[in-house]
């Protein structure tokens, strides 16, 4: 991001355990920061899921996909 202009700083914060969600509440306290970005994968269904959890990913914009393996 750097290198093409996006940003001048990047701070990498990881948030383990419970499948994301922990990461997940603290992004969606977040809303109003348009520099936010949270990086996941499909492990955080699960997260969501088994520890029956509030959250969803319904508020969250989704700003790239993997398609295929």
């Amino acid at each position: 991001m750097r290198a093409n202009g996006i940003v001048n700083n990047v701070q990498v914060v990881n948030i383990p355990r419970a499948g994301g969600t922990i990461g997940l509440s603290q992004v969606s306290r977040m809303k109003s920061d348009g520099a936010t970005i949270m990086v996941t994968g499909i492990v955080m269904l699960g997260g969501i899921t088994t520890s029956s959890s509030d959250l969803s990913l319904a508020e969250m914009i989704p700003v790239a996909r993997r398609r295929g393996l």
